[in-house]
């Protein structure tokens, strides 16, 4: 994960017109999202995500599907408290490692 301010380009976001650099303490001082908001810009910390371990690969389709459905509920929760307008462009969605193999 990365610290920049700017979307990753694997989501192909298009720019945003609010950043974490426009908030301030007082714009989501009551919004449920708001603190995780402006602790991502004190800390610099920029990017948000999941890590989320697979331990069977008998169904890439099925792996691939479930990736998708979970990605769109992190979307729609974010739509449904407000926290689309800024925390969505942060949200990565990377896939760096390769499947373990079944055997040591």
């Amino acid at each position: 994960m990365s610290t920049g301010n700017k979307p990753p380009a694997s989501l192909g976001a298009a720019p945003y017109r609010f950043t974490l650099k426009d908030l301030d303490e007082s714009m989501w001082s009551e919004h449920p999202l708001g603190r995780t908001a402006f602790g991502m810009k004190v800390s610099g910390f920029h990017r948000w995500g999941f890590v989320i371990y697979r331990t069977t690969y008998n169904d890439d389709a099925m792996w691939e599907r479930y990736l998708q459905v979970l990605k769109l509920s992190a979307q729609d929760c974010l739509v449904s408290l407000g926290g689309d307008v800024l925390l969505e462009q942060y949200m990565d969605c990377t896939r760096p490692f390769e499947p373990v193999p079944s055997t040591f």
